[in-house]
């Protein structure tokens, strides 16, 4: 996952949301996560943080275990 470029690419741009963009990145294959006060974008898909058990950061990879 690529983090903090200064450049927001177009595929995080392209993930529709009225919310606010807290944080967003990239995976390995190119697909944009977004993620907003209420809910995980994975592409188109959004996952609500009500269904996410636990995230956790290990250097260049995200994992994210849901309910």
């Amino acid at each position: 996952m690529k983090l903090f470029s200064s450049r927001v690419p177009t595929a995080v741009r392209d993930v529709r949301t009225d919310e606010r963009r807290l944080a967003w990145g990239l995976t390995t294959a190119d697909l944009p996560l977004v993620a907003t006060d209420t809910w995980l974008y994975v592409e188109q898909e959004r996952l609500p943080w009500t269904q996410i058990e636990k995230i956790s950061w290990v250097p260049s990879v995200l994992i994210v275990v849901e309910v």
